[in-house]
């Protein structure tokens, strides 16, 4: 069986009752660190990585107010 080929890696697990989040404590204030803006080359890098995940619906969009890290390593 191929574990690890491509058909496999584009299949999510079945849907579940219950899809996990996390639920913050009343009046918890999300810690912000410092903000740095990407470039037009790392936005498109990043877009064109993401897109795909999106459109098979693997990630969704978040609705929280803070980010998430991303490293671009050259």
């Amino acid at each position: 069986m191929d574990v690890f080929g491509m058909v496999q890696a584009q299949m999510l697990a079945p849907r579940r009752l219950i899809d996990d989040e996390i639920c913050l404590e009343p009046g918890f204030k999300i810690p912000y660190g410092e903000i740095y803006n990407l470039t037009e080359v790392e936005v498109g890098t990043l877009m064109a990585y993401i897109e795909p995940y999106l459109a098979h619906v693997f990630i969704q969009r978040s609705s929280t107010s803070s980010a998430a890290l991303i490293v671009f390593l050259m």
